[in-house]
């Protein structure tokens, strides 16, 4: 899959629901297999991002709820808050997410109960 990035590019301000949306839909499409927004606490966009049908977000802090995240619940977008952590911890944080994948079939059975609530909004 190709590597691209989407959002601000330099010093100006920027709406976290904008960006976050525009990577969860570039992973719901299928354009990219995960996504990656930041903001200054990660949060907000994480809540715009699941707002986006087929993209399953999380705000993450540390290596082992990454691996959680991507292994038990099938995240494709992480979320970061730039405030919260520091560089360094931020590349650990990717690097535990990416190497981690689904691989239980309990895990796969409850993806897809979550992606039945998503259809019935």
């Amino acid at each position: 899959m190709k590597r691209f990035e989407l959002g601000v590019d330099g010093p100006g301000a920027a709406d976290y629901p904008d960006t976050a949306a525009s990577v969860a839909r570039a992973v719901a499409r299928g354009e990219a297999d995960g996504g990656i927004a930041i903001d200054a606490f990660g949060t907000g966009s994480a809540i715009a991002a699941n707002k986006v049908a087929g993209a399953r977000a999380a705000m993450v802090t540390t290596e082992a709820v990454a691996r959680s995240a991507r292994e038990h619940d099938g995240v494709n977008v992480l979320t970061l808050g730039a405030s919260l952590l520091t560089e360094a911890e931020a590349r650990e944080v990717v690097a535990a997410w990416l190497d981690a994948r689904m691989r239980e079939p309990g895990d796969l059975r409850r993806l897809a109960k979550v992606a039945r609530l998503e259809r019935q909004r």
